[in-house]
């Protein structure tokens, strides 16, 4: 790597490492702070930030052995095919983000005199997997590692399964590493089963879009960028780049993946531009929980937006594309596409490997200028500890040290891959990837599927053909999604 590309990656990765934004970190919250946002679930200001001065691995305590005690950790094999797989690697090999894991581990291992043995499952097996060693009272396993939206812990939390991370008093969820202010969203009555933290999350970006530079050149536009970084890239601007750029390319007088467009996609990732637009669709309770808030003006407003979108005449959303993996090339890499909405697993690997053609990264665009920031969508995983581990005080040590040096070391490693793979390819698209790790935000009902997956945002716009229809079908749904809020949500208060 050159001198000029690693300050360059130094500096983009110090915006992203010590930005209190990005993670809602503090070192040392009022116990009152710490008392009222873990009752409530408001984020904590923190009292000071870390500083690039300060080191985060002097915030680790020292002098502590575990005498070899082994820390078994289950995770999902879905996450040994992705850049999560960097949970335990085996052996160093020569990839950056592979040796940087490695040590990381071993730095752990060294420091508490522990062991780490990895565990990954098949299949949706893990939540039963962990269920039934507990229910054994067995210490099979010290740390559970979610997939986020490929394994729930609501059965853990239902069955007792899962220890209140507030009640292990060398667990500081506060410190870095830890994604606090999403901690807290998921922290109930003082109680918080899952937490969020780098390790497994170390370098993820949010959801974000693509535009192909040489086609926004083609049609004499600026380059979204400024726009961006004023605070006025909105839905409206958004809209005005891609109409009129549909093209019948190959002349046969119909749409197909073969023309050009001003957007591509297809319908599923199409239904994530809503959460760009600030929205919500749950709301706090006053003991703390949530209840379904789906008829709430900006959310029916944002999805009649995008149901108009999505059915309008200017853009073109297939249903045999795949957008994910490499069955199916995603439209946008032919080059005929202007606009894509995109999350680090799905176009990434394939964004780096284009030649003919430049692109740039953007936020999802905002509803309008009214709104205050941008808001970009994070499926961060979830982690968990079982209530039978037999040194809690242990586990929560390698917790936390998992989670700083990853955001210390391994975050940064990321980044330089990003730059060296050429996802980021100008300075402005690393400015917007700080932007969106600064100005990301998590939904609750990810996590807490409380209603059957009828009121995520995603899975509420699938239900709907026509923005017509939006208050009716979520009306018929909410009645019953706020019952379901408060039979889910009693496992807090018992």
């Amino acid at each position: 790597m050159s001198d000029k590309l690693r300050a360059a990656s130094a500096l983009f990765a110090a915006a992203i490492i010590f930005s209190a934004a990005a993670c809602g970190e503090s070192s040392e919250p009022s116990a009152q702070a710490q008392q009222t946002a873990a009752q409530t679930g408001e984020r904590v200001p923190a009292a000071e930030e870390t500083t690039a001065e300060t080191s985060i691995l002097d915030t680790l305590p020292t002098g502590l052995d575990f005498e070899g005690y082994e820390i078994h950790i289950l995770a999902p094999a879905s996450l040994d095919e992705t850049y999560a797989a960097y949970l335990m690697p085996e052996e160093e090999n020569g990839d950056i983000l592979n040796d940087t894991a490695y040590r990381r581990n071993r730095d752990v291992e060294e420091r508490y005199n522990v062991k780490l043995v990895n565990s990954f499952i098949d299949g949706g097996q893990l939540t039963s997997t962990l269920n039934k060693s507990v229910t054994a009272g067995s210490d099979d396993y010290q740390y559970c590692h979610f997939g986020s939206a490929w394994e729930s812990p609501i059965s853990l939390i239902k069955s007792g399964a899962l220890m209140n991370l507030r009640e292990m008093p060398e667990l500081n969820l506060d410190s870095p590493g830890f994604y606090t202010e999403f901690t807290n969203e998921l922290t109930i009555n003082n109680r918080s089963y899952v937490a969020f933290s780098q390790y497994g999350n170390a370098g993820a970006l949010p959801l974000y879009m693509v535009f192909n530079k040489n086609m926004i050149a083609d049609y004499g536009l600026d380059l979204p960028y400024q726009a961006i970084f004023d605070g006025v890239w909105t839905w409206d601007m958004f809209q005005s780049y891609i109409k009129n750029v549909y093209s019948d390319i190959n002349g046969n007088g119909k749409k197909d993946k073969e023309d050009r467009f001003g957007y591509g996609n297809n319908a599923g990732l199409c239904n994530y531009l809503v959460w760009g637009f600030d929205i919500h669709v749950v709301t706090r309770t006053e003991d703390g929980g949530y209840t379904s808030d789906i008829l709430n003006q900006k959310f029916v407003e944002a999805a009649q937006k995008i149901i108009d979108f999505k059915t309008g005449d200017d853009i073109f959303v297939p249903s045999d594309i795949n957008a994910t993996n490499t069955d199916d090339r995603h439209m946008f890499l032919f080059g005929n596409v202007m606009f894509t909405n995109v999350g680090t697993f799905s176009l990434d690997g394939h964004l780096r490997g284009i030649e003919t053609f430049d692109f740039g990264i953007a936020p999802d665009p905002k509803l309008d200028e009214s709104q205050q920031k941008y808001s970009n969508y994070h499926a961060l995983n979830e982690f968990a500890v079982p209530v039978t581990v037999s040194r809690p005080d242990a586990v929560a040590y390698v917790v936390e040290g998992l989670a700083a040096i990853s955001k210390a070391d391994l975050a940064p490693a990321f980044i330089d891959v990003y730059f060296q793979e050429k996802l980021l390819r100008d300075e402005e698209s690393k400015q917007v990837a700080a932007l969106l790790m600064e100005q990301s935000a998590i939904d609750p009902t990810r996590y807490f599927d409380f209603a059957s997956g009828n009121i995520t945002p995603v899975t509420l716009l699938s239900k709907v053909k026509n923005s017509n229809e939006v208050v009716s079908k979520f009306t018929s749904i909410n009645e019953s999604a706020q019952k379901k809020a408060g039979d889910f949500f009693a496992v807090f208060f018992e």
